[in-house]
């Protein structure tokens, strides 16, 4: 689904303004329609530096979506959103350093491999990791046309904390958590 699970929004939203002095820049892996970049926005620009005008915004914003029909107007809020696969930009190091990266419900749309790749990847490239997914395996298909909206895999607490994240599990949704002050 090109949003969220609803339940992960209030939380991101206490993410971004508890982290908010260390974040000046944010990649939002699987953009969707740009639910995570209004949060970004709202609580990183607008609400802590008071600026609500493009022109003023001082947060760098990127995000990268595999399904090009899932752009709309809000994507204007992004600095740059790159249309690909995140494990094949990563891979090819077409992804910039960043002080945060939100992966929101999106894990599960990636095989196990490949997504601890690409975790150890972001890892690598941000000083914190935001993921959420669902707490329990449920049957997705393909979504708009969208074949990789399909559910391949859950992910468990556990897995998490082998991997460093602090975990919260609220609504049956995971939010797991990885930061590196030293980055």
């Amino acid at each position: 689904m090109p949003v969220s699970n609803p339940v992960q929004i209030p939380n991101l939203c206490k993410f971004l303004s508890e982290t908010r002095p260390l974040i000046n820049s944010v990649l939002d892996v699987g953009v969707g329609l740009g639910i995570n970049g209004v949060m970004v926005r709202a609580h990183l620009d607008g609400t802590t530096k008071w600026k609500f005008v493009k022109e003023e915004w001082l947060t760098r914003l990127v995000g990268v979506e595999i399904f090009n029909k899932y752009e709309n107007p809000i994507w204007n809020i992004y600095d740059k959103i790159t249309i690909g696969n995140i494990k094949d930009l990563l891979f090819n190091c077409e992804i910039d350093s960043v002080d945060c990266v939100l992966f929101t419900d999106v894990i599960e749309h990636l095989s196990k491999e490949d997504g601890l790749f690409v975790l150890r990847e972001l890892k690598k490239i941000s000083r914190m990791v935001y993921v959420t997914t669902p707490a329990e395996y449920w049957p997705q298909q393909s979504v708009h046309g969208n074949e990789c909206e399909k559910h391949v895999c859950l992910w468990t607490q556990k897995e998490f904390e082998e991997l460093g994240f602090e975990i919260d599990i609220i609504a049956n949704q995971i939010i797991a958590v990885w930061k590196n002050e030293q980055h």
